[in-house]
């Protein structure tokens, strides 16, 4: 494994391990209801893209080339803001303590530094298999970071994110 290779999947690796401390520390803290329920699920997510990544440190680490471990993997559709509304429709509306709104702001910056780097590594890629692995995992982070959005957007302004996705003839 290379050098670049070995150095990418342990920083990959301790960005994740954070999120998920982030996630499970505030899903605990948090009051219940909506946000809870999306950091477990974010932490849930998280803790399935680390046992990937570690999957692949493994075998590259045993001589698999990064190629050739990337292209073995199976890649299960990325989750994203749509997920959030599933969850934010099944609970009654409440507001969001101001704690709870910046563990919002935290959460989405964490994401956008996994965004940011997958996106970095994507662009540093050295074939098309790797490019292919890093960019799902850029949409995966990006569509959790939407997540994140549209839930701030929700205890933000309710009625907006209600009636955002209705046609005009449906109000």
């Amino acid at each position: 494994m290379s050098e670049s290779s070995r150095e990418m999947l342990c920083q990959a690796l301790g960005m994740v391990d954070k999120a998920i401390d982030f996630y499970d520390a505030h899903a605990e803290s948090c009051q219940g209801g909506v946000i809870r329920d999306v950091f477990v699920r974010l932490r849930d997510l998280k803790k399935t893209r680390r046992d990937r990544l570690q999957e692949l440190h493994d075998k590259v680490e045993a001589g698999v080339s990064f190629a050739e471990a990337c292209g073995s993997m199976e890649l299960e559709a990325a989750e994203g803001a749509n997920m959030f509304r599933k969850i934010a429709t099944s609970h009654e509306p409440v507001s969001c303590p101001l704690d709870e709104i910046a563990s919002i702001d935290e959460a989405a910056a964490i994401e956008l530094d996994l965004v940011r780097f997958f996106e970095d590594q994507e662009q540093a890629a050295a074939g098309p298999v790797e490019k292919k692995f890093l960019h799902y995992l850029v949409q995966d982070a990006r569509g959790q970071f939407m997540l994140i959005n549209d839930m701030k957007w929700y205890y933000e302004d309710p009625k907006a994110w209600t009636f955002a996705d209705k046609k005009p003839y449906e109000a």
